[in-house]
């Protein structure tokens, strides 16, 4: 949903984006990603949909790929910058 809020996209990037979302796994928002969300919304002051975000890659242990700076400096969380073209 937030890949595809971008007003500035082209019919291209729009579809590399679906692309995208059709090859990656969706996670369930689970009763542990919640519990795990509290935390970095209390600590860091993030939005409720950042702090699921956080939750869920650490629940899964999986490494975040963003270019939110916000998420990019939330310690224990494994994360990298997304370079674009």
């Amino acid at each position: 949903m937030e890949l595809l809020s971008y007003v500035s996209l082209d019919e291209a990037a729009t579809a590399q984006i679906r692309a995208f979302i059709s090859a990656v796994i969706v996670v369930d928002l689970t009763r542990e990603i919640k519990e795990l969300a509290i935390t970095p919304r209390r600590q860091h002051a993030l939005k409720l949909p950042d702090a699921i975000v956080v939750a869920t890659a650490l629940s899964l242990q999986a490494q975040l790929i963003t270019n939110d700076n916000r998420l990019l400096r939330v310690p224990g969380l494994s994360c990298e910058r997304l370079k674009l073209a």
